[in-house]
């Protein structure tokens, strides 16, 4: 079942580089600081902001004359979350982060808020499915179908995300970027054994 998503999860990073780490860190918690009242001035609630991961690391280049790798500062990253349940302001989401300095928009991934009700489908159409084919062959050997004795629901899984496809304005303070989500598909698998009769 091919179907439309409904809600999309935006990845980013909040990212502060400066000579010492705790400059690095200041720069990012301003970075930070202005990224969280940007988000709430949109209208997204805290639940649906979330952060996966902070680092501090150093940064080094490679000076030619020495031949080795020198400390040149140090950058402090936080990789953060956001979940949208309108998918006709993602564009603005994006640009609300970008607004707020946010260089890393690093992955969109699309789903839905109503998983079941396309798995159901999808098992409907399967079953169904499953039944056209038995009685194609049984008629073809001359019988018929005339019970079932076994079902098994080998589905693997749902609605798979989906990657940002390259189809994205550029980011910039001009206009809001506009995307074109693909369509998700839903997959279910029966094996059905049907009890056969001669017609």
């Amino acid at each position: 079942v091919r179907i439309a998503p409904d809600q999309a999860t935006v990845a980013f990073n909040v990212i502060g580089r400066a000579e010492t780490a705790p400059e690095a860190q200041e720069l990012m918690n301003e970075q930070l600081t202005a990224v969280l009242r940007n988000l709430r001035q949109f209208g997204l609630p805290d639940e649906a902001i979330h952060t996966q991961q902070f680092s501090l690391s150093p940064r080094y280049r490679y000076d030619q004359e020495r031949g080795q790798q020198v400390l040149i500062g140090y950058e402090a990253r936080t990789q953060m979350e956001v979940h949208l349940g309108e998918l006709d302001r993602l564009g603005a989401l994006v640009q609300t982060l970008v607004d707020a300095g946010v260089t890393e928009v690093t992955r969109i991934n699309y789903s839905l808020q109503n998983v079941r009700a396309a798995q159901e489908r999808a098992l409907r159409e399967a079953a169904l499915d499953a039944r056209w084919r038995a009685e194609t062959i049984a008629k073809a050997l001359g019988q018929r179908i005339v019970g079932v004795i076994e079902v098994h629901d080998q589905s693997r899984g749902s609605a798979p995300p989906v990657a940002l496809p390259a189809r994205a304005a550029s980011l910039d303070a001009a206009a809001a970027p506009e995307f074109l989500p693909d369509e998700l598909w839903i997959r279910a698998e029966v094996v059905v054994l049907f009890r056969v009769a001669p017609q």
